[in-house]
């Protein structure tokens, strides 16, 4: 996960995993001595032995240093997955932990914590103290830690008398989540005891006014246990006497009402997420506060846990299917249909966890206005590749949605004015999407680095003119124009995902050559049908075997040491093709190519195909490649469907078939779709981008080619490995580090070559990419005039906001089109902001693209 430190002048630091706080220095003690000293107070007070602990998370040190202050505790292991957290603990973090993940006790593992305590129970080992200090979920992965499953390998883990302390989340602000991690440890058989703290930082940054923590154990935890007797260690801040600590396990007796009906969840379960998204956020009152350490909880009802892994809870879900029922006749104006689009709101899951009543009430005050603000026709496709996970009613209503959408062109009043079914729809269609793809749906300007459809029709990466509609039909001039992929295309995702905040694919063309062209045999065709002068790709004996299907004529070829000369079958953009057998490939030069797979990525050299090295697929690229098949491979579905004049999902078996009575149209679409579906099966899973966007290979870096990144001074060309290491070469030798340890292996010298050849264009081509950037401004800024112009006409004019206007091609109320200009404006003023950022940028990149070249030893061509 991507973490991030924030310094301060005080000298105070806080770090942040994709986004959310973990700790801050000038309050983290408040949270630490919470989750470990009571805990080890009972584990002191049980054990007269020495004591053996785990800490499960807690890479940061921070947990350890609490248990190591306790002169009873023997032996410590900890376990976490993300060694730069570790590192981080080891070094920066090093004095604020006391240098606890030094300490002659501890032991680290680097795994997975559901595969070491697999382990553990295989060996039979028991800990006395066990500390979960997880991040909170954000995915169904890393929710099965709090599942039931989790928890009963936790009480087998414990033994008869050991104790437990789970990190949960605030009671007030998540009371079902924190009900549903405190019933999933009763149902597996743990005894459980609440409680919780302030903590400033937290609070202040609205994660609720409490933050909760739970003990448990598989033997009853009774006030005796932290009793006036109690030893605590040495120096702690905030805990003083067991007075203190009994206080912490003082709850709000109103909280207890979300108990009964927050269900645990079995490993797999979405539940703890849903309730995640739709928390009830109480407010703190003064109210009759139950000790927990004397309450007993036996008779506590304990919900079954929940099993499901669906997109929709069940009453949502229940609640659409009822909705889209055809035979129900739900219309326009009916009763029927505004009392269940009433419903399906209160039922909707959060859309955000900040933006939540602000969105439903924009939604359900004004639906037209709201829908101009998201780009619909992409998060219908983004839901249309998760439709397994979906009802089918709403399968099939996405279908019809997304066939139209191009007719109607943005044009939501027509849209609201079908009825209260379409309204039903489309709610879902947005809080569905946001809840797959968060942040995509809300107009946020589109820089967030996962933002991934947000900006609808950007243009297409031929190094052509954008195809982004500027018509005052579709809202007025939308802000996106100019060259997505820049001047370097597929070869340089990253460049791409800094600068326009993640992947934003055009969502549809204006093109349609299907059934007008017919490519010849030297040419082959994109997505449009257009045909283009096919390209070839030449590639050694050595890689056939990992190549897939190819003919035995061919193979016999490569047997024989000779080179394939393989043609591209499908053009997937001007800087990508994908092969006969579904690999894509990525030209780099006249001389060189990248051959992509799910983990490493070839750099073939075109002349004689041999493999000039390996490096580990770079993750932009990967994401990026997977996004654009997928929605190709939707279109082309479509049209195919069109072309054989079928509206269901399936695909007519004389189709399928490919037999002789099929046109050539049908046949080629079919072999696309096919060949679509296969690269996206060599692809295989690819993780959807982190939040706030993942930090680049080295730090300050500047992308060279997908995979591969120039240090800031320009002296060193990295890559990652396929082993997962750093290598650093200059212009002599590589590294393992920067010019410190030498590599075993040869030199790659024709790697330089191509880093050479590609960096050399990179700088020859700056003046021009500077002026395409310019241009693109120029014509922005001058749309944003125009834009100004018409908006003070229309403040300006005399009469009423409802008297009827011209707005392009349209007459509306002249209030809507003082809405939608204004809307036009601000879209054009964040793409203004991007474009800046760009040109911003590009100096550096320049002077370390050519610092890259005198490294190298190459000459720096002249700017042009």
């Amino acid at each position: 996960m991507p973490s991030s430190v924030i310094r301060r002048p005080d000298g105070s630091i806080a770090l942040y995993i994709d986004n959310d706080l973990q700790f801050d220095s000038a309050d983290e003690r408040i949270y630490h001595e919470a989750l470990v000293i009571p805990a080890l107070a009972i584990a002191q007070r049980r054990k007269s032995g020495p004591i053996s602990a785990l800490i499960i998370g807690g890479g940061d040190g921070l947990t350890a240093r609490q248990l190591c202050k306790s002169r009873d505790v023997a032996h410590i292991d900890l376990v976490d997955y993300d060694p730069e957290i570790i590192r981080l603990g080891q070094t920066e973090f090093s004095t604020l932990n006391e240098n606890s993940l030094s300490d002659a006790r501890m032991s680290m593992h680097v795994k997975d914590a559901w595969e070491f305590v697999d382990g553990a129970l295989a060996q039979g080992r028991v800990f006395d103290l066990i500390v979960s200090d997880l991040t909170v979920a954000n995915d169904a992965q890393s929710a099965r830690f709090h599942s039931t499953d989790w928890y009963e390998k936790l009480k087998r883990l414990a033994g008869d008398t050991g104790i437990i302390s789970v990190n949960a989340v605030s009671p007030h602000a998540a009371p079902e989540a924190f009900w549903s991690i405190f019933n999933g440890m009763l149902y597996s058989g743990l005894h459980a005891k609440p409680l919780r703290v302030f903590i400033p930082s937290f609070a202040a940054l609205g994660y609720g006014p409490d933050w909760g923590f739970i003990l448990a154990s598989a033997q009853s935890i009774v006030e005796s246990d932290l009793d006036d007797s109690t030893i605590l260690p040495d120096h702690t801040h905030t805990l003083k006497d067991a007075i203190d600590l009994r206080n912490l396990f003082l709850i709000p007796e109103r909280l207890f009402i979300h108990q009964t009906s927050a269900l645990p969840a079995r490993a797999g379960s979405t539940i703890l997420l849903h309730y995640f998204h739709n928390n009830t956020n109480l407010v703190p009152e003064e109210d009759q506060q139950v000790n927990c350490l004397a309450r007993h909880f036996s008779s506590l009802i304990i919900p079954e846990p929940d099993a499901t892994s669906n997109l929709l809870s069940p009453e949502l879900s229940a609640a659409l299917a009822k909705c889209i029922q055809q035979e129900h006749g739900i219309g326009a104006g009916t009763e029927s249909g505004f009392d269940l689009t009433s419903s399906v709101l209160q039922l909707m899951p959060s859309l955000g966890q900040y933006q939540t009543p602000e969105l439903i009430a924009d939604f359900v005050s004004e639906p037209a206005r709201f829908l101009h603000t998201i780009d619909i026709p992409g998060l219908v496709a983004l839901l249309l590749r998760r439709a397994a996970e979906l009802p089918s009613h709403l399968v099939a209503e996405l279908e019809l949605l997304h066939q139209n959408l191009v007719d109607w062109a943005g044009d939501y009043e027509s849209i609201v004015k079908l009825g209260h079914r379409a309204i039903t729809i489309l709610t879902l269609v947005v809080v569905v999407g946001n809840l797959v793809f968060p942040d995509a749906v809300y107009g946020k300007g589109g820089h967030a680095g996962h933002a991934a459809y947000h900006g609808g029709d950007r243009g297409h990466d031929r190094g052509e003119r954008s195809y982004g509609n500027r018509g005052r039909g579709y809202g007025g001039y939308r802000g996106y124009w100019g060259h997505h992929w820049g001047t370097w295309g597929w070869s340089r995702p990253w460049h791409s995902y800094y600068w326009g905040g993640g992947y934003v694919p055009p969502v549809y063309y204006g093109t349609n050559n299907w059934t007008t062209v017919s490519p010849g045999p030297n040419e082959y065709t994109d997505e449009t049908g257009s045909a283009y002068p096919v390209r070839s790709y030449t590639c050694s004996s050595a890689l056939v075997q990992n190549y897939g299907t190819i003919s035995p004529a061919k193979v016999a070829a490569a047997q024989s040491s000779h080179p394939l000369n393989l043609r591209a079958a499908y053009r997937l953009s001007d800087g990508a093709d994908v092969l006969p057998n579904g690999r894509v490939v990525v030209p780099l030069s006249e001389q060189s190519y990248l051959l992509v797979g799910p983990h490493n990525t070839h750099v073939i050299d075109q002349a004689t195909g041999a493999n000039i090295a390996t490096i580990a697929t770079d993750p932009a690229l990967l994401y990026q490649t997977d996004t654009e098949i997928r929605r190709q491979a939707h279109r082309l579905t479509n049209e195919l469907k069109e072309q054989t004049g079928s509206s269901s999902q399936a695909i007519p078996a004389a189709v399928a078939n490919s037999d002789n009575s099929t046109p050539a149209t049908t046949t080629r679409l079919k072999a696309h779709v096919d060949r679509l579906h296969t690269a996206l099966q060599i692809i295989g899973p690819v993780p959807q981008p982190v939040k706030g966007g993942s930090p680049p290979l080295i730090p300050g870096g500047v992308e060279a080619f997908a995979g591969t990144w120039m240090t800031p001074d320009g002296k060193y060309l990295a890559m990652k490995r396929p082993d997962g290491r750093i290598a650093y070469m200059d212009g002599h030798a590589w590294y393992s580090d920067k010019g410190k340890t030498k590599l075993t292996e040869p030199y790659p010298t024709k790697l330089k070559n191509v880093a050479t050849t590609f960096l050399s264009k990179m700088v020859r081509d700056s003046d021009s990419t500077k002026n395409m950037l310019l241009q693109d401004k120029n014509e922005g800024q001058s749309h944003l005039d125009m834009l100004n112009r018409e908006l003070n006409d229309y403040q300006t004019a005399t009469g009423q906001p409802d008297d009827s206007v011209a707005y392009g091609s349209r007459q509306m109320p002249r209030s809507e089109a003082i809405r939608l200009t204004d809307l036009a404006i601000k879209r054009t003023t964040n793409k203004l902001n991007e474009l800046q950022t760009n040109l911003d940028a590009l100096p550096n990149e320049t002077s370390v693209a050519q610092k890259m070249l005198t490294t190298f030893g190459a000459p720096i061509p002249s700017q042009g």
